[in-house]
């Protein structure tokens, strides 16, 4: 009967896709259920409807302080590859959060150098894909995402030079940000964004 409750849920999940955001709570129930949880979870990561992104990276989000105290199983792997996967590609309408998710990676220690390396070379094409001028010159761009964007990525320079990171392009994301025209930029250091 308990492995009829877990079906009902993740049926649910089917219909209703924030459900999705209680799967790593479900994994806690029923640790046998981790793998349908985790694909269900890539499936709204990767999704392109920007809600179910959401709710794809919120459950990761949920997953990570539940690992941390051991009242969940460890973060599995093929989420932080999901989400490293997503911020390379850049890939909207994800990439917000992927790239907010990937500094709470760095800051819990679960990033190996090399994938801290692979997010200071995407910190390097975001420099170019989000400046402002490029921003300009495309109708497709929403202001405000780019924005966030950009404070996101301030955050994570920052997460990564605190983690060792030493990379021109965290640099430069870090010196630039006090002049960016853009206050959620600008003091993006000061005010986090969870």
């Amino acid at each position: 009967s308990c492995f009829r409750s877990a079906d009902r849920i993740f049926k649910r999940g089917q219909d209703t896709v924030s459900v999705i955001q209680a799967y790593p709570e479900l994994v806690r129930l029923f640790p046998a259920e981790e793998d349908r949880a985790v694909k269900s979870i890539i499936g709204a990561m990767l999704s392109r409807d920007s809600d179910d992104a959401w709710v794809g990276f919120n459950a990761l989000y949920r997953w990570l302080p539940g690992a941390e105290h051991r009242h969940f199983a460890p973060v599995p792997q093929r989420l932080i590859e999901i989400t490293l996967l997503a911020t390379e590609a850049r890939r909207e309408p994800g990439l917000l959060h992927a790239l907010n998710l990937t500094r709470h990676l760095v800051d819990r220690g679960l990033l190996s150098d090399s994938d801290k390396d692979r997010l200071a070379n995407t910190l390097g094409l975001l420099l170019i894909e989000t400046s402002y001028s490029a921003a300009h010159g495309s109708k497709a761009t929403d202001i405000t995402s780019l924005t966030l964007v950009r404070a996101t990525a301030v955050r994570l320079a920052r997460s990564l030079l605190a983690s060792g990171v030493c990379h021109p392009d965290v640099k430069t994301w870090l010196s630039e940000a006090p002049t960016d025209p853009m206050p959620e930029v600008r003091f993006a250091i000061e005010t986090p964004f969870e």
